[in-house]
C-alpha cells in the first residue's frame, strides 16, 4: 500500500470529517485501487486487522464515502468520488454557518 496516498487521503478527508482516521484512509485507498471488494480482501490488502475492518467500513458508509452490496460475501465499493467530496464539503459548510 502506498503510504503517500493514504496520508493524502487522510489529510484531505480530515478537513471534512474530524474523526477520519488511519484505518479509514487505508480502506478508502484500497478501494480506490480495486473497486468492489469484500471486507476480508480489504483487510488483507490494507493491513487493517480483521477485528477492526467492519467498524472501519461502517464508519465510511456512515460518512457516505462507500456503499455496500448485500451479497455473500458482502461487497464494498466507493461512491462517485467527485460527487461525494462535493456533498461532504457542502454539509461541512452548512454546519459551520
Amino acid at each position: 500500500m502506498d503510504e503517500h496516498i493514504v496520508e493524502l487521503i487522510k489529510s484531505s478527508f480530515s478537513k471534512i470529517f474530524t474523526d477520519f482516521g488511519e484505518n479509514q484512509a487505508k480502506a478508502y485507498a484500497t478501494l480506490l485501487g480495486r473497486g468492489s471488494m469484500t471486507a476480508f480482501e480489504i483487510s488483507k490488502e490494507s493491513g487493517i486487522p480483521r477485528g477492526r475492518i467492519y467498524d472501519t467500513l461502517t464508519e465510511l458508509e456512515r460518512k457516505k464515502l462507500i456503499e455496500s452490496q448485500e451479497s455473500n460475501p458482502k461487497q464494498f465499493f466507493i461512491i462517485n468520488t467527485n460527487e461525494t467530496i462535493e456533498q461532504a464539503f457542502q454539509t461541512k459548510t452548512q454546519e459551520i454557518e
